[in-house]
């Protein structure tokens, strides 16, 4: 089997990043000076290695879950925060865990009463979902579309 020496471009896939055959790294912003031979791979889309990896399709009319109390404490604190350090989210973040722990439970009752108000919510709006009939829907055409790639792979 023989190669032709001069740079080989395939065409990609969209949404698949393209790697350099000699050295490994993504195409993108790759200098032409850096490998000689300079060929480009087809990279395949993206596919799930294993069961872990693959993730199961969420019906985009469902509720969504309610944040947490300490997610709700980020949220109204993360721009003074952030203002008064100035640096990386690493730190960010963690100077925001430092004062959620430091917190009294006084001031932390009220964000769990804001958690548990949104998550009465969410469970009335979870409620109605399932009794609207939208979830069975959703599942039926879940179901339907696994057992038809099931056949197509057969």
């Amino acid at each position: 089997l023989k190669f032709a020496s001069a740079p080989i471009a395939m065409p990609i896939a969209p949404g698949a990043t393209a790697f350099c055959r000699k050295c490994g790294h993504p195409r993108k912003g790759h200098p032409k000076t850096h490998c000689a031979e300079g060929a480009v791979d087809e990279a395949a889309p993206s596919t799930p290695k294993s069961r872990h990896d693959r993730q199961k399709e969420k019906d985009p009319f469902a509720p969504k879950p309610p944040t947490s109390a300490y997610f709700l404490f980020v949220g109204e604190n993360r721009a003074t925060v952030q203002a008064g350090l100035g640096g990386r989210q690493k730190e960010l973040y963690e100077e925001l865990g430092r004062r959620w722990q430091a917190l009294s439970e006084a001031d932390r009752s009220t964000y769990k009463a804001k958690f548990q108000k949104n998550v009465d919510k969410y469970e009335a709006e979870l409620l109605e979902y399932r009794h609207s009939g939208a979830e069975a829907a959703f599942l039926r055409k879940r179901q339907a579309a696994k057992e038809a790639a099931g056949t197509a792979a057969a």
